[in-house]
């Protein structure tokens, strides 16, 4: 159940509103530039007060328009109008962008893309307005807020009632909207209260590479509960200094399909551990689902058994690249896969390669994934020099019968040099239990013995590309 916090004392809408949209900037040299971007419209006129005592222009045409300051110092720059239009600071050095007011109607089309690109790369701006966004023309809709803060990496705080009024936002809504924003290390748990009609990927990329985050507030998401497909694809990705993760912070994002995790947290090198439950309440994922979740996540020591125990309906690639790079594991859950039975194409495909820390794999780790096809094994444990002289079990593939196509087990073990005798024995039981033709094998730089050259043979002559190291 959904506690509602109470809206007693919640900030309401002045009766007033802007009129005029104020932009602080401090010049660093003589005779430096500045712009904003008409970024599109219809029939309006915009006109820009720099601050330094030039003329007043006009404009009525869409596109950036700069004015040079001839002298170093601080300006405010007020820019007033008529239509609607959506407006950014232009890249002619929004870095010296210091301060900003509540942006007026008329430069708030509402609908799609509004407020993107806005404050692109102020990297000057440290704090904004809680009413910045309150007064659009008409409801913002599907990508509004696109890159609206990305690269602002002198932002310190959001404010909590910063999306407040933005009630309509529906797909896409909020694609990197505070990507690179280094100096963030804290989100309101708010943030997001008021946006409940949003959707499919609402919120890619919104913290990529924010860097200075070191912690994510339990319930940012809960009342998001209609996102879908890629809703958070990059969320987090490269926030290097996060090292935990709340339980229940997808907890009530139950709707989620296709490609929901990809790369959420690729790149959390501090993270050093991840909830049990994490996932337990999106029992709706299909395809590309766990996609590069936890690649590079260099400091993660262990894997919960259950972690994907209720995502029972994965199919094609749900695991591809999900743990690669994690170089701080050194064993993998026996039943870590015991319940994604459905899984069919490209499963396991590069999912631990280059997990170098890596020394063990349990026999039954792909037990009851029976139905996976053709890719299944691709690279999977590629570059995990801490299987060398590793004893693998004859019987790992011994279930996956149904496996395709030359690509299924390629490269599986490229990189990796398994002991002489096991290899030998997998080999044995590859020609035992697989008998498809026309299927792929790497085992690295493996060399067999003796005892396994006849089922190697047969191997080959069922058409099969069998690459190692060769006969001891």
């Amino acid at each position: 159940m959904i506690i509602l916090p109470s809206t007693r004392g919640f900030p309401k809408k002045p009766l007033s509103v802007p009129t005029a949209w104020v932009l602080n900037i401090q010049t660093t040299a003589t005779s430096q530039s500045f712009g904003m971007n008409i970024q599109n419209g219809t029939t309006f006129s915009v006109a820009i007060d720099w601050g330094d005592g030039s003329a007043i222009e006009n404009f009525t045409t869409t596109g950036v328009k700069t004015h040079t300051y001839s002298a170093i110092g601080a300006y405010n720059i007020s820019i007033t109008g008529t239509g609607q239009c959506n407006m950014a600071v232009a890249s002619t050095r929004p870095g010296i962008v210091i301060a900003t007011s509540a942006i007026p109607s008329v430069f708030a089309a509402g609908g799609d893309s509004c407020f993107k690109d806005t404050f692109l790369n102020c990297t000057g701006l440290t704090t904004t307005p809680k009413n910045l966004f309150w007064y659009p023309a008409t409801p913002l809709t599907t990508t509004a807020f696109s890159q609206t803060f990305s690269g602002c990496t002198g932002l310190t705080s959001i404010p909590v009632d910063l999306f407040r009024y933005s009630t309509g936002l529906t797909t896409s809504a909020f694609n990197k909207t505070f990507d690179r924003c280094e100096g963030l290390t804290s989100i309101p748990a708010d943030l997001f209260r008021y946006n409940t009609g949003i959707t499919t990927s609402a919120f890619t990329s919104t913290f990529q590479q924010c860097t200075g985050l070191t912690s994510i507030p339990t319930g940012l998401f809960q009342y998001n509960t209609g996102v879908t497909t890629s809703a958070f694809t990059s969320t987090f990705e490269q926030c290097t200094r996060l090292t935990s993760i709340p339980a229940d912070l997808f907890r009530y994002n139950t709707g989620l399909t296709t490609q929901a995790f990809q790369s959420v947290f690729t790149q959390c090198t501090g993270l050093t551990s991840i909830p049990a439950d994490l996932f337990r309440y999106n029992t709706g994922l299909t395809t590309l689902a766990f996609i590069s979740t936890f690649g590079s996540c260099t400091s993660l020591t262990s894997i919960p058994a259950d972690l994907f125990r209720y995502n029972t309906g994965l199919t094609s690639q749900p695991f591809s690249n999900t743990f690669f790079n994690c170089t701080g594991l050194t064993s993998i859950p026996t039943d870590l896969f015991r319940y994604n039975t459905g899984i069919t194409t490209s499963a396991f495909s590069s999912t631990f390669r280059d997990c170098t820390g890596l020394t063990t794999i349990s026999t039954d780790l792909f037990r009851y994934n029976t139905g996976i096809t053709t890719s299944a094994f691709s690279g999977t444990f590629m570059g995990c020099t801490g299987l060398n002289g590793y004893a693998v079990q004859a019987d790992l593939l011994r279930y996956n019968i149904l496996m395709s196509g030359t690509s299924t087990a390629l490269n599986m073990f490229n990189g990796v040099t398994l002991n002489t005798v096991a290899y030998s024995n997998l080999l044995i039981s590859l020609n035992t239990y697989l008998t498809g033709s026309s299927l792929g094998f790497g085992a690295g730089s493996s060399k067999y013995n003796s005892s396994a050259s006849a089922a190697r043979a047969a191997l080959v002559s069922r058409s099969w590309s069998v690459v190692d190291g060769g006969l001891e």
